[in-house]
């Protein structure tokens, strides 16, 4: 006589069932990354974000970052950033961007 041991209820099992139950969407997430219980939160509004994208521009515009590797800087001198040979700093059009 064989005693029916009680399954273990995981978490990828109860994801599965409310993925088939509408409750999300495995497509939505990226292959590899667990799944997200909730929806994602949206802490900034789009023209805050618009807001922070235009001064990170700015900022590789006017101040630039500075490439150890000379490779890169060839790379980059190439696709049409201004590189600074002396100082290694490298700026960039918001367009090359």
């Amino acid at each position: 006589m064989a005693i029916e041991q009680p399954s273990q209820d995981t978490g990828r099992g109860r994801r599965r069932r409310a993925i088939e139950r509408g409750g999300g969407s495995a497509a939505t997430q990226p292959p590899g990354q667990p799944l997200a219980p909730f929806p994602p939160l949206d802490l900034i509004s789009r023209d805050e974000l618009e807001s922070i994208h235009s001064a990170a521009l700015a900022v590789l515009k006017e101040i630039g970052v500075d490439f150890l590797h000379d490779e890169a800087r060839a790379m980059l001198k190439n696709a049409g950033a201004d590189v600074d040979p002396a100082s290694r700093r490298v700026r960039f059009d918001p367009g090359l961007v």
